[in-house]
């Protein structure tokens, strides 16, 4: 991730995405773990993209994304000239935890049609994660705590989106695995939504 100034292209940031099947993304994990040298080819090749955007005019956020060829090759597939959705996670990451840790995303993970923010926070207090109920501006961190889940996406029509922050990638990872699988739960027992009168 980039920002573009009056000046040029600023590095911000760097976010693996998770890939579920082979296909399916649903949410990054940052700060990246790809080996230093296909970082580095990444890095030099986004800013190239950066400075482009500088001169045809373009000022504001904006990434690249990638994919790692079998033989270890980059290849570019996406860019995005806006702020991109990993950007939430990486704010979480610069301003509520001093650019330490582990920010990992997902992105509408489905959940029971009528599964209710109390009911995801009820649950986070039973398993012991702490969790900040949240806007992208009305952030309730506690860095004493030692990590937190943001709802950044309340369950609504059957979908839900969260950020985990934590002191490393195991700790994010644990804390997304119990998460998603009593999403998962929900999504195969939750109830459909009551059907529309005069259908």
């Amino acid at each position: 991730m980039m920002r573009i100034t009056a000046v040029g292209p600023v590095f911000r940031e760097t976010c693996d995405r998770i890939v579920f099947g082979g296909t399916e993304s649903g949410g990054g994990i940052t700060p990246s773990a790809l080996p230093r040298p296909v970082l580095r080819r990444a890095i030099r090749m986004t800013m190239r993209f950066g400075w482009r955007l500088w001169r045809l005019g373009y000022r504001g956020e904006a990434d690249m994304d990638w994919g790692l060829a079998d033989g270890g090759g980059l290849v570019a597939f996406e860019s995005n000239v806006r702020v991109p959705a990993t950007m939430i996670q990486v704010a979480l990451r610069q301003n509520q935890a001093n650019g330490q840790g582990v920010a990992l995303s997902r992105d509408f993970i489905q959940v029971g049609a009528t599964t209710s923010i109390d009911e995801v926070t009820n649950f986070l207090r039973k398993a012991i994660v702490i969790c900040g109920r949240t806007s992208y501006l009305d952030l309730n961190w506690k860095s004493d705590r030692g990590f937190g889940v943001f709802i950044t996406l309340e369950p609504q029509n059957g979908v839900m989106a969260y950020i985990v922050l934590g002191h490393s990638r195991a700790q994010v990872q644990k804390v997304n695995e119990v998460l998603s699988e009593w999403c998962a739960e929900q999504a195969r027992t939750g109830a459909a939504p009551a059907a529309a009168e005069g259908g």
